[in-house]
Order: C-alpha cells, then sequence, then structure tokens
C-alpha cells in the first residue's frame, strides 16, 4: 500500500511524477521475488491499488459529505467501495501475471509480461462499464516536456510506456530500452519545440472571451432564496468594461430553466452587452426527461444552440441498473432518483453567432478522449464549463484541470474552462495555462483565442476514435503471443 501511495504523488495536489515513478521498478522487484502464489499476487496488486487509487481520489470524500449533510460514516463507506473497485483492477492484473508466468524462469521475461498486464487492465478500467478515465498515469506528467507524446499517440500509449519502462527497470529487456528511448525523444522535442502561443500578436485575429468563475457554494446554490442574490453575482462579475466578444457562465450557473424564462436572457444580455453560454437545466415535458445543458445564447436574448450533455456521471446524474434497483425498491420514497438526467445526443460543433466553430464539454465530457477527438472535425477551440464545488479545494479540481488540458493538447485546439468555483482557465492548444482563477476565488478573466488561425490537428486526431487504443491493444498482444505461446513453442 505505501507503494501505492507513493505512485499516487505523480498526481495533483503533489505533482510529483518522478518520484511516483520510483515506485514501479520497486513494484516489479518485490512482485517478482515475493510472491509465491495466486493469492499473494491479487493481494499485492490490490493494496498496491488501495494505496494509489487512495491517495489519488482522496478528495472524492468531498462530494459524499455534500449530498449526505456531513454524514462521514456514509462518506467514509463510498469512498472505501469506489476505491476498492478500482484496486480490483490492479489485484486482478497482478493474478493474472503470476498465472500466466509460472512455468517461465526468466525474471525479464515475467516482469515484462507483468508490466504488460497491468497496461491492459488500465484500458479496460477506461473502457469497461463506460469507462473512468480518471487518474490514468498520462495525467501525472501533464507539466512534462515528454507529455508532448500525446498529441502523437495519445494518453493511453503514454501511460503503457511509462508503466512498462518503470515496471522492468531492474529487469530490462529490449522494450525497455525503446521505451526508454521515446521518452527521452519525446522530452527533448517537448523541451525544445515550438510549444507556445502569443496571446497579443496579431491582434485583429483574436477575439476575447469573459471567463466568470462566481464562487457560490454548492450549498448555496440551489436554494429558493438566494437565485437573485447568485444572478447578481454573475452579472457584476460579466458587465465590467471594455465589453468582451463572448461571456462564458459555468455549469448550472443558473437554477432556473433558460428555455422558460426568455425574459430573463433578453435582460441578462442587455446587461453584460454580449452573447453568453450559460449552463443550466433543459426539461423535456413530453418525454419526461431533464438534461444538464449549455446554452448559446445571441446578443438579443435569444437562444440560439442547446448541447445536451452527453456523457453523465454514475451514481450522480443516473444510477446505473436503476431499473432494477427500483424493482428491490432500493429509491423507496425518491423514485425520481431512479430516472435521473438524461445523456444528449452527442458532442457537436457549434457554428452560431459571430464567434469561431466551438465543441462545448461539459463536466464529465472532458474525460472522454476518443470520443472527442471523433467530433471535433472543423472546430478552432473548446469551451468546458464544469461545477467543480463538489470536489474540495485540493486534488479534485486540480486534476479536472488537468484533464481538460490533455484534451487541448491531444487536438492542438486551445480551450477554456469556465469552473464555479475554480480552477477557470485559458489552456493554449499545446496544454499550457495562460492565463487562470486561482479555486475558490471570486473575479473574471478575459483571453484571447485566435478566430483566423489554420488548425494543423494533431497525429493523435487525424487517427480518429479509437484507432490508438486500437494498435496499442494490438502491440500488447502480440508481445504476450510472442512470449506466452511462440516463444514456448519453437524455443
Amino acid at each position: 500500500m505505501l507503494l501505492g501511495c507513493l505512485f499516487g504523488l505523480g498526481h495533483e495536489p503533489f505533482n510529483a511524477p518522478m518520484i511516483a515513478f520510483l515506485s514501479l521498478p520497486l513494484t516489479g522487484f518485490f512482485w517478482v521475488n515475493y510472491t509465491k502464489n495466486n493469492s499473494q499476487s491479487f493481494f499485492f496488486g490490490y493494496f498496491l491499488g488501495l494505496g494509489y487509487f487512495g491517495l489519488t481520489f482522496a478528495w472524492i470524500i468531498n462530494p459524499f459529505l455534500i449530498e449526505f449533510d456531513n454524514n462521514f460514516s456514509v462518506a467514509t463507506a463510498g469512498f472505501t467501495i469506489f476505491v476498492g473497485f478500482l484496486a480490483s483492477f490492479w489485484g486482478l492484473a497482478f493474478y493474472l501475471s503470476f498465472l500466466a508466468t509460472q512455468r517461465i524462469e526468466s525474471k525479464r521475461e515475467k516482469v515484462l509480461i507483468f508490466s504488460i498486464f497491468l497496461v491492459l487492465m488500465e484500458l479496460t478500467r477506461s473502457y469497461i462499464f463506460t469507462g473512468f478515465p480518471w487518474g490514468i498515469v498520462a495525467y501525472a506528467w501533464i507539466d512534462s516536456p515528454a507529455i508532448i507524446f500525446v498529441s502523437w499517440l495519445g494518453p493511453y500509449w503514454f501511460s503503457a510506456i511509462i508503466l512498462i519502462l518503470g515496471s522492468t527497470l531492474c529487469y530490462p529487456t529490449f522494450i525497455t530500452f525503446s521505451s526508454g528511448v521515446v521518452i527521452l525523444f519525446s522530452f527533448l522535442y517537448g523541451a525544445f519545440g515550438n510549444n507556445y502561443e502569443l496571446e497579443d500578436s496579431h491582434k485583429d485575429n483574436f477575439f476575447t472571451v469573459r471567463i466568470v468563475q462566481p464562487n457560490i457554494k454548492q450549498r448555496e446554490k440551489w436554494k429558493k432564496e438566494n437565485e437573485n442574490k447568485n444572478l447578481n453575482i454573475l452579472l457584476n462579475l460579466s458587465e465590467k468594461k471594455p465589453y468582451p466578444d463572448l461571456v462564458i457562465w459555468p455549469e448550472t450557473s443558473v437554477t432556473w430553466l433558460p428555455e422558460e424564462n426568455s425574459d430573463k436572457l433578453t435582460n441578462i444580455v442587455t446587461k453584460i452587452k454580449a452573447p453568453l453560454i450559460l449552463g443550466g437545466l433543459r426539461v423535456n415535458r413530453e418525454k419526461k426527461k431533464i438534461f444538464n445543458s449549455a446554452f448559446l445564447i445571441d446578443k438579443y436574448g435569444k437562444i440560439v444552440s442547446v448541447y445536451d450533455k452527453s456523457y453523465l456521471v454514475p451514481f450522480g446524474e443516473y444510477f446505473p441498473f436503476a431499473r432494477f434497483l427500483g424493482y428491490i425498491n432500493f429509491f423507496g420514497k425518491h423514485k425520481l432518483l431512479s430516472k435521473g438526467f438524461s445523456s444528449g445526443k452527442g458532442l457537436k460543433v457549434t457554428e452560431k453567432i459571430s464567434v469561431p466553430p466551438f465543441v462545448t464539454l461539459i463536466c464529465y465530457d472532458s474525460l472522454f478522449s476518443n470520443e472527442i477527438i471523433d467530433k471535433v472535425n472543423n472546430a478552432k477551440w473548446f469551451v468546458n464549463i464544469t461545477n467543480d464545488a463538489w470536489f474540495g479545494k485540493k486534488g479534485g479540481p486540480n486534476q479536472h484541470l488537468t484533464i481538460s488540458r490533455m484534451r487541448a493538447l491531444e487536438n492542438n485546439l486551445p480551450l477554456v474552462r469556465v469552473a464555479n468555483t475554480g480552477i477557470s482557465a485559458k489552456v493554449n492548444k499545446f496544454g499550457k495555462v495562460t492565463k487562470y482563477i486561482p479555486v475558490d476565488k471570486r473575479g473574471f478573466i478575459d483571453v484571447k483565442i485566435n478566430g483566423e488561425e489554420t488548425i494543423k490537428n494533431s497525429l493523435y486526431n487525424k487517427m480518429g476514435k479509437n484507432l490508438s487504443s486500437y494498435l496499442l491493444l494490438l502491440s500488447l498482444i502480440s508481445i504476450l503471443v510472442h512470449y506466452l505461446i511462440l516463444r514456448k513453442r519453437f524455443y
């Protein structure tokens, strides 16, 4: 478990990937020398995972405390179940590794096969049951020059190379050396390449976006008596001169229904004197569905485009297996919980009003790398709205920002992130934060987006949906086939 905690130091708020990397060769060494049976191997991986995921997701206690009125026992139980579930993937990876290498004598081959099973389980975790690609290894390296590799083959390849390189460091093979060369080349290219963007050059080509961070506490946000007070906070931050070309408010920034309150929308844009993107709820009363949506409102107060969130948070915005849970009366009197939010029809490019075309990501949408690259098309920037008031003040908001930064890097597109309590930021096309509002601060910043720049899509983007992951999976399986089947047969 201590090794797992050491590995978890790579992620925010610790942000120490090189220290975390040291846990990998130690893990490979201890596993190959001190696990004597399947059970030992499973629990080695399981407790390693408990340490890693427990430290990485320590912030996840906060949503439980908010939702269940500071009930610490409920928060602890929820956190334990969540972390234990994620750790089971690593336990299974270690179990399968031992099972597959029982008759192999070479420690080098054993550790290499072990590292590949660990990568396979991380891929499985990112895809199965709709996937939970949060806390993957690549995110810990977002501030390293080597992260430029992600724009070539994506985050899963980068994670795989780090895991294989680190795990086999004490027992190197040709694949270990190859992985090291790739990381070294990526580091040098990232350190000395042209990875910057000048906001102030060619000013005529830029349009100005105002990022508004109201910093409204989650417990205060949905109280009916605070509706006008909260709206005035947003308006006061938005109507400052000089007026921008576009104002963006965060996810669920208003608690009333925008589609049913046209007068309020007209009043808002009259005061801020600019088009507006805001987060709010949308209700389809005929089909009895509710959506978490982003509304684009023109300078006359008319809704010209709506995007409904595509990827919903399990147990937060919907309950998996809701029909079965309802059958066993899991929801009791709270029948509405069984329905939750409905998901939208998918990501899309918005090309309305005078701003360049963009793709909107609402909170959890930003996790799904492969789904995003398939929908970018001719977009020139990302809009990411979120409400991180659930996440506390340290690990959660920083990790969520890192995920958004990765999406910008993967697609070579700038990203504007607007969060209720932070961290709101402008991220350039190389994944670097150029301006930001810290967590738990109220304020606004004006950022510039180049509206005429010709976008050169990254290699990862050009490969399209899932191709990079398929190539990685094929490569890993080919190595396993070589060492577990062909090598055994011919040597």
